[in-house]
């Protein structure tokens, strides 16, 4: 009998610890997704303002190499969607897929545009569209940390540059 006991309390545990950790993955989910959501729209419309209510002032966002839309403050990521919206000015960002857990969001998505020119006159006109997946760190209901891998090489692609081989 005490076997038997030990056997269904165990059992009871077990379930309840998969239980808890699936409600408060959708918890997380429920908080998180929509913070960004309304991360990417910032990005889709431009209203940078938005994003002090979504983003600590502290924050930082760290990109592929070479990546000119890197932050190291609330005012930086201004200035950098600013910059990408007069680069790309019909910028649309689209997530794919969301991911939370309480203190992180990662986001899927698929970004496109038509490049205006700016800073590289020979892409003007061209479309471009790139995927990547983003890593967002919560504290204290805002966003404090970014990190984001993208596929710059297909956008260098798109532009019109090409690749060669190192020279001999």
């Amino acid at each position: 009998m005490n076997r038997l006991t030990t056997t269904l309390l165990a059992s009871a545990v077990i379930m309840f610890a998969f239980a808890t950790t699936g409600r408060s993955q959708t918890d997380a989910a429920a908080k998180l997704s929509p913070m960004l959501e309304a991360y990417a729209q910032v990005w889709n419309t431009g209203e940078v303002n938005a994003l002090d209510a979504l983003v600590a002032p502290g924050f930082v966002r760290h990109t592929n190499s070479g990546n000119p839309y890197s932050a190291t403050s609330r005012d930086s990521l201004k200035r950098a969607i600013t910059n990408l919206r007069a680069t790309y000015p019909n910028f649309k960002v689209t997530l794919t897929e969301i991911i939370a857990t309480s203190d992180k969001v990662v986001g899927r998505w698929q970004w496109s545009g038509t490049h205006s020119g700016v800073g590289l006159p020979e892409a003007k006109g061209k479309n471009v569209q790139v995927t990547g997946i983003n890593i967002m760190h919560v504290k204290n209901g805002k966003f404090v940390e970014e990190w984001v891998e993208s596929d710059g090489m297909a956008a260098a692609l798109q532009l019109g540059f090409t690749v060669a081989p190192p020279a001999e």
